[in-house]
């Protein structure tokens, strides 16, 4: 359950991050850039499914919300430089 719950979340936060990495690829935003942010990105959502699926207390709880918001802020800075390029 907690598998399948880690996978569905994943599923929900990738088109943010896609719409992201489409919009710097159109923009002409620097790719190496794109890159360690792609990088970070998925770096934090393995760290949250770790966290997910391996732990079920109040501080992996902290983790996951942290980790969580970092990839989210991370794809929102995708938008965000290809909106300003």
């Amino acid at each position: 359950a907690r598998c399948n719950a880690a996978h569905n979340n994943g599923l929900e936060s990738f088109p943010v991050f896609a719409a992201g990495v489409l919009a710097c690829e159109l923009a002409g935003v620097d790719k190496t850039t794109v890159g360690k942010l792609c990088t970070f990105h998925l770096l934090t959502r393995v760290a949250f499914n770790v966290l997910y699926m391996g732990f079920a207390n109040n501080t992996a709880g902290l983790g996951r919300t942290i980790v969580w918001a970092l990839s989210l802020v991370s794809s929102c800075q995708l938008i965000g430089m290809a909106a300003l390029k």
